[in-house]
């Protein structure tokens, strides 16, 4: 095959044949591939180059091939891969099937990997044969081992599909040779179905705890439609545990428990009959959406007049599910469904208006598109509040499975927990047709309507500056020391920009000036103290009754009692004076001296520091 495309080079034959097989490929394609300057030079450089190991050849759905060094990710069709045994080139006439190790990689690497784990992996760790020198502590922790790299396998592999796949034991043909006896049955064999039941509580619990409100918790504004695809899959992923743990393997262990008198038997009922019920209630809440899922799929795709036809029929069938469906008849889940359903009627609104030609587009047209949504938006409204006064109505449709009559149930939960974002959304299209609706020339000096919407604005802001400087204010009045202070300007400095925040704040920067002098003159004292021990003592006790001094003041400096890191130790006496000052315990006089004098600097360059990073006038 590819000896016919005549490549003159038996190394690129060699991958081509392979690629072509493997692929069930056409010549032309590599040739289309071969034909390319830059895919040929990345093929010729890998038998050229010795530091390049590895290649790939990736086929695309259209059956095209693309040369790279890198492992591909995110293929959606196969890609064949080519390493060298060894960092060496490779010439023309060696021998390329020796020196190179080849294959496949699977799109989905998690298929591939469990169908390695165990076709090749399982066998070859459990086959006592290859241990037979090993000690038997050794063996059963390999074993065991191996068989957790399967369960976790199995697992992962079922999370990325969407379902729950419970483990099972790898060598649970076992339990076929074990009699009903339970003075017969392997301890070690109870055991590992004890680990499984365990393990399968969790993975279960998970599927059972799975709720549909989870994207709007999540922040996001789903459609109907995902809550009817949740129920879908959950009761899809409900059926498929439920025909695991009803399987004769799972039914034999549970024999297997019960004969042992494992105290896991009972957890073991209880997890199965907890499936069984959340697999009814998910499958009656699953059939009676699907009714609901065509006339919402009919709503999104209508075009934005016809949306008030639609209305009428979606909150009635959403009633008689009420009515009827005792899984659904709660109202944390008809909460949802209603939220999801005003996002539906928000999505469409918004791309009737266009929010950003909203503004930009001519005012008539404009008016008479946000008149269009208001008119929608109320009529939504409108349906809600009359179908919630004839809910009662409803349940005389229906009956039990009994045939007897259901006892109406109503809405009593508060509308803005469904329409809150409906509200808020509404709120906003009336100020933008208020806005809309101003029909003066904003360049006629005489009219005085331009003039009187522009000072209810201004005012409006002006009161939300006062707060904000108000705030601020008071917060620069509360700091205790000149490094919160500076630490508050590094956070608001770019509201003084504001003509009413400059005015009530900036005036306060005099505070900020009087902590730096007095800082720098509590350090100076400190270090006139510890010069000159015996002339400042006197001057350094009246100053430890300063404010200064006794509050510690300084951000990461020196308390001025001992020279060690202020921390608010003011409330300890002073101890004497040596001839050298105090220095920090434990340690010898240079040393301290230096740690002194280091962290006197420290306590005046934060503040500097700080100052300096800030644009202060």
């Amino acid at each position: 095959m590819a000896s016919e495309l005549e490549l003159d080079d038996k190394r690129a034959e060699f991958i081509a044949n392979y690629v072509l097989k493997s692929n069930k490929l056409k010549g032309d394609k590599w040739m289309k591939l071969w034909n390319t300057d830059e895919a040929k030079q990345l093929i010729i450089n890998f038998f050229e180059k010795s530091e390049i190991t590895e290649l790939f050849i990736v086929a695309s759905a259209a059956g095209t091939l693309q040369a790279q060094y890198e492992c591909p990710a995110g293929m959606k069709s196969k890609a064949c891969f080519f390493m060298k045994k060894e960092k060496t080139s490779i010439k023309k006439d060696a021998a390329v099937n020796k020196l190179l190790v080849y294959g496949d990689l699977s799109h989905n690497p998690l298929e591939h990997f469990s169908a390695l784990v165990d076709e090749f992996v399982i066998p070859v760790l459990t086959n006592k044969k290859n241990y037979v020198s090993w000690p038997d502590v050794v063996y059963d922790d390999i074993i065991k081992h191996a068989h957790e790299l399967k369960r976790q396998t199995d697992i992962i592999l079922g999370q990325s599909k969407g379902k729950t796949l419970l483990p099972l034991l790898v060598d649970s043909e076992k339990s076929k040779e074990l009699s009903k006896d339970s003075s017969k049955i392997s301890k070690s064999l109870v055991y590992s179905i004890e680990s499984l039941v365990i393990a399968w509580s969790h993975q279960i619990h998970k599927a059972l705890l799975k709720d549909s409100a989870q994207p709007l918790l999540d922040g996001l504004h789903p459609s109907p439609l995902v809550e009817m695809d949740f129920w879908k899959a959950k009761t899809a992923n409900l059926e498929n545990i439920f025909d695991q743990l009803n399987s004769p393997k799972v039914r034999q262990m549970a024999q297997i428990l019960e004969s042992a008198n494992s105290c896991y038997f009972i957890p073991f009922k209880e997890m199965f009959k907890s499936v069984v019920t959340a697999l009814r209630e998910s499958q009656d809440i699953h059939a009676h959406l699907s009714v609901l899922r065509p006339h919402i799929e009919d709503m999104e795709q209508a075009e934005f007049d016809q949306l008030p036809l639609h209305i009428e029929p979606v909150f009635s069938l959403i009633c008689l599910i009420w009515a009827s469906s005792t899984g659904y008849r709660q109202p944390g889940r008809i909460l949802i469904l209603l939220q999801e359903l005003c996002n539906l009627v928000i999505e469409q609104c918004r791309s009737y208006l266009d929010p950003t030609e909203i503004l930009k587009a001519e005012p008539e047209e404009a008016i008479i598109k946000v008149q269009e949504t208001l008119r929608l938006l109320k009529t939504f409204r409108e349906a809600y509040e009359q179908h919630r006064t004839k809910l009662a109505e409803y349940f005389e449709k229906v009956k039990d499975y009994n045939g007897q009559q259901i006892e109406p149930v109503l809405w009593e939960f508060k509308t803005e927990l469904a329409f809150s974002r409906f509200d808020a959304f509404a709120k906003r299209i009336e100020a933008i047709h208020v806005f809309s609706e101003r029909t003066y020339d904003t360049l006629d000096p005489l009219n005085e309507e331009f003039i009187n919407d522009f000072d209810t604005f201004d005012a409006s802001v002006k009161d939300l500056d006062y707060r904000l400087a108000s705030v601020i204010g008071q917060a620069m009045d509360d700091c205790p020391s000149a490094e919160h202070l500076l630490k508050l300007l590094a956070i608001v400095i770019s509201l003084m920009d504001r003509p009413i925040v400059h005015e009530i704040c900036v005036p306060r920067y005099k505070l900020l000036t009087q902590m730096l002098d007095n800082e720098m003159e509590t350090v100076k004292r400190i270090y006139d103290h510890h010069v000159n021990p015996q002339g400042a003592q006197d001057h350094l006790v009246k100053s430890d009754q300063t404010p200064e001094a006794s509050n510690g003041t300084g951000d990461s400096g020196v308390d001025s009692d001992n020279g060690q890191g202020a921390s608010g130790k003011s409330q300890q006496k002073s101890p004497k004076v040596g001839a050298h000052g105090h220095v920090h315990k434990n340690m010898p006089r240079l040393a301290g001296n230096l740690k002194w004098a280091s962290e006197l600097r420290e306590r005046l360059k934060i503040n500097m520091d700080l100052a300096e990073q800030l644009d202060l006038p």
